[in-house]
Order: C-alpha cells, then structure tokens, then sequence
C-alpha cells in the first residue's frame, strides 16, 4: 500500500513539473499602481530579469526614459528617442519580461493605424482573459513615440513627469512594435490592453508607440499561460497604500496614450 501511494505520488509531481515546464511564462517587476503613487526608483537589475526572459517592455530607472528588450538584448530609449543598451546592473522600477516563442505568424498588407491595429490584434486571440506578447514588424509611414527625462527627487507626480515627456516624429521607418496585451481585469497590477514600445531596424532609435500608420506587417504574437510578480522588497513599496482609485485609472489612460 506505501509503495501504491509513493508511486502515485511521483507521477503526480512528476506531471506537475511536466506541465510547468512547458508554460509560458511572463514576469513582471513590480506593479504599475506602485508607479502611480510615485515609486520611480528602480528596484531590481535588468540582469536579473534576463533570467527571465529575452523580449520584454518598461520603465528605466528614476523613469529616466523607456526600456524594452528583443532577441535578449536590452535598451533604453533616451528623451532624444536614440536608444543605448542596457547594462546589467542598471534598474527597472516596472517591467514585463518573457521568453519570446511565437506560435503565430500573420502577415497582412492591410493598412492600419494604431486603433485598427489593436483590433485586428484583438480579433485574432482566441481568449481575452489571458495575457498575450506581440512582435509587429513592418515599414510605417509614420510613427510617434514618446519617452521621459529622468526625474529627480522629492519625486513629481505622475501627471508632472507627463509634463516631461518628449516626442519623436519617425517617418518611411522600418522596425518592430514590441508588446503586451494584459487582461483588463488586472487593471493597476499590470497595463490593461495592449501596451507597445518601438525599436527601429537599426536598434538605434524608439519610444513608446503614441500612433502610427503603417501599409503591410507581420504579426507573432503568442498567448501566455502563467503570469508572476516579483513584488520590491523595500519600506516605500510594503508601506504603501496601493488601493486603484478612479483618480488612478484616468492618470494611467493619460499616462499610456500620450
């Protein structure tokens, strides 16, 4: 009878372990209420977030620009819209990381702008519920993106770091659209709806995608099978009151479409 039920035991861990191997997994640092309430410092590295994952999107350190990764590589896009890599000791106060493993890959010549764009997206995802990452490459006619000056302590609000954005104009640009769709129902935990950073061909400049237009693209995109937080571990964050208030909801609309 012991051996019956070690030998049901092992299976059952066993198929556990199976099927956790073979999630996909996104991670995320931090939650994005925590930058709402003005938690720009950054609190793990990006070398320890390459742990988890090689394509991914955020906020650099003290909001001192935006941050993605692709193919592995991390970088930050400065408020002149050039990007730098990243080093490894550097830090996110917020960011989403996976492992990039597209199971579809669309190419459509239809046009878009940035709307249309999301509801095509939106149409191709068999469940809403669940998180997606999304790689768009193509040649845009046009594209705005946007990025931040680092801020610096006492820290603003985050309507006055709006204040300090910068914008880029990129025209006839060829590059990818790197991105998250997140499950409205994890509003103030994560972005909800889709969420995407630009990088050109050459690595050499992006931003937060603000618009675009754009003739033909190709779509991969993914749906994400398990999600996890590493929450900071630091007086600020364990102290706060991160409760997600209306006042809340409109800064993060205005926050993420400008």
């Amino acid at each position: 009878m012991r051996k019956t039920t070690l030998l049901l035991f092992v299976l059952l861990l066993s198929s556990v372990m199976i099927a956790a191997a073979g999630d996909k997994v996104v991670t995320q640092a931090s939650t994005v209420n925590a930058v709402l309430k003005g938690m720009y410092d950054g609190t793990i590295t990006f070398g320890e977030l390459k742990k988890y994952g090689d394509f991914g999107i955020g906020y650099f350190d003290k909001m001192g620009g935006e941050a993605l990764a692709v193919d592995g590589v991390f970088y930050r896009i400065k408020s002149d819209g050039l990007t730098e890599v990243i080093k490894d000791n550097d830090k996110t106060p917020f960011f989403i990381v996976t492992k990039f493993e597209s199971d579809t890959d669309n190419f459509t010549n239809r046009k878009f702008d940035l709307k249309e764009l999301k509801d095509y997206l939106l149409s191709m995802m068999p469940r809403k519920k669940s998180f997606y990452a999304i790689k768009v490459s193509g040649i845009f006619d046009n594209l705005k993106g946007r990025t931040f000056l680092r801020q610096a302590k006492p820290y603003p609000a985050i309507d006055q770091v709006l204040e300090t954005q910068t914008e880029a104009n990129f025209t006839n640009t060829e590059g990818i659209l790197i991105g998250f769709y997140t499950p409205e129902f994890l509003e103030g935990i994560g972005i909800p709806g889709f969420h995407f950073h630009y990088l050109s061909k050459d690595k050499a400049r992006g931003g937060h995608v603000i618009s675009l237009n754009v003739n033909s693209v190709t779509i991969e995109f993914f749906e994400i099978t398990r999600f996890q937080i590493l929450f900071p571990d630091n007086v600020d964050y364990q102290g706060a009151e991160l409760g997600f208030t209306k006042k809340m909801r409109k800064e993060l609309q205005k926050f993420e479409k400008q």
